[in-house]
């Protein structure tokens, strides 16, 4: 199969991957990661607070920092908006990874 050009986190071949019994569910889990950051970050959480607080899953740098070049929103619904296509955009990544 075709691998894409995509700079994708360790994580998705590694420590998700293991977990997951198929490409669903690991790209359910990567989305899920996602949304867990984005909101944080919406959520006005600082970029080494987050890095500290996700220290123990292997590529969420790579996420967090993703998230920190997202503008913040203050509407609710773009705030909303945002969870929902960060979470979206990683879980794509996820399945063109393979």
């Amino acid at each position: 199969m075709r691998k894409t050009a995509l700079v994708l986190p360790a994580f998705l071949n590694t420590s998700i991957d293991a977990d997951a019994g198929s490409l669903d569910e690991k790209c359910k889990a990567v989305g899920d990661l996602a949304y867990s950051i984005v909101v944080d970050r919406q959520g006005g959480i600082g970029l080494s607070k987050m890095i500290e607080g996700f220290s123990a899953i292997e590529g969420a740098r790579e996420m967090i920092l993703d998230a920190h070049e997202w503008p913040r929103y203050r509407s609710n619904e773009n705030v909303r908006q945002s969870w929902d296509d960060f979470r979206d955009e990683w879980t794509l990544k996820c399945y063109k990874s393979e």
